[in-house]
Order: structure tokens, then C-alpha cells, then sequence
């Protein structure tokens, strides 16, 4: 544990975490982040944060010119229920260790530059009420896996390079009431099981 000062102690593997999205931003990272105009960006000042009891429990990123591969460590932020990085420029695969992070609520990388397949531990996360990956360059299918998700009530996949066909399983989703897989590169026939869903689903894509 790290004490900040003499009301706040925030664990020194959260910061870690954060600085490392920091130095892996050296050439692309938004300066006015720097609100106390140091000269350097702190790991306190890393987009929108919310903590409790030491640990980080919310960070939304938002333009905030993050680039280089999302770290393993992401894993270390075990209390986090919300993690948004939104219009940045993050590459590489999503790594598997984001699976650790089962307390997640809401996940969100939507208009990155984010590659490979998407691991199959997201699938395991079962606390998810929302995930989006819009807009990045993601490859492979959409497992049965994702039946898991039974608390999913947002799920958006489009603009990606996603093959295969929509497994049946995601009729099993019955809290959904957003959905959108469109443009990407799905073959074969919506599943019947879809129907299932669908009177939940104002518009989908």
C-alpha cells in the first residue's frame, strides 16, 4: 500500500497498473491530463477514477491518447466493476488476464486498434451487465461460450473482422435489450434461438 497522504491509501499495485498505461503512452498520451501542471502525468490523474477502501473500483478512459498493448497486469485490478477505454489508440490483443477481473460490471474498448481474438475468459465473466468492442480490428467467432453472459442487458461486437456463424446460445441472453454484430464478417443464418431475445431489443444490429 502507497499512502498518498494523511486520508488516502491506494494500493501500489493499482498505481502500477496505471502508470504502466502511462508509459506505454509516452508519444500519444493528452497532456491535459497533467491538471496540476507538473510536467508529468500521474497515475492520479489517468482519466476518470473512483476508488474504495485503497483499491480501484472505476476507470473511464476517454480520448485520452493511450496507445501500446494493454498490460497483463490489468489483471491486478480486482475490485474494478468498470473499465472503459474509449477512442484511444490501444493495440495488440486483449490479454487474457482481463479474465481476473470478475468483479466487472461494464467493460468497454470500443474504437481502438485492438487485434487477435477475443479470450476466451471474457466469456467466463458472469458479473457482466455490458460489454462493448466496437471498432477495433477484432478476428475470429463468437464462441457458445457467450451463453455464460446471462447478465449481459448491452452487447456490441460490430465493426470488427468477427467470422463464423451467431451461435444459438446467444438467445440465452434473455436480459438484452441492446444488441449489434453488424459489420463484421458473420456467415450463415440468424439462429431461431435469437427470437428468444429479441422482443427485449428496441434495435439491433
Amino acid at each position: 500500500v502507497t499512502v498518498l497522504d494523511s486520508s488516502n491509501c491506494f494500493y501500489q499495485s493499482d498505481l502500477d497498473v496505471l502508470q504502466q498505461f502511462i508509459d506505454n503512452s509516452s508519444e500519444t498520451i493528452n497532456w491535459d491530463l497533467d491538471t496540476d501542471s507538473s510536467g508529468v502525468i500521474e497515475p492520479l490523474e489517468l482519466g476518470s477514477q473512483q476508488w474504495e477502501e485503497g483499491r480501484l473500483t472505476y476507470l473511464n478512459s476517454y480520448m485520452d491518447g493511450l496507445s501500446g498493448e494493454i498490460p497483463p497486469e490489468i489483471g491486478n485490478l480486482t475490485n474494478l466493476t468498470y473499465l472503459s477505454s474509449t477512442r484511444n489508440h490501444l493495440t495488440g490483443e486483449i490479454p487474457p488476464e482481463i479474465g481476473n477481473l470478475t468483479n466487472l460490471i461494464s467493460l468497454s474498448l470500443t474504437v481502438n486498434q485492438l487485434t487477435g481474438e477475443i479470450p476466451p475468459e471474457i466469456w467466463e465473466m458472469t458479473n457482466l451487465t455490458s460489454l462493448s468492442l466496437i471498432a477495433n480490428q477484432l478476428t475470429g467467432s463468437i464462441p457458445p461460450e457467450i451463453g455464460n453472459l446471462t447478465n449481459l442487458w448491452s452487447l456490441h461486437l460490430n465493426d470488427n473482422q468477427l467470422t463464423g456463424s451467431i451461435p444459438s446460445e446467444i438467445g440465452e441472453l434473455i436480459n438484452l435489450n441492446s444488441l449489434d454484430l453488424s459489420s463484421n464478417e458473420l456467415t450463415g443464418e440468424i439462429p431461431e434461438s435469437i427470437c428468444s431475445v429479441y422482443e427485449n431489443i428496441p434495435s439491433w444490429g
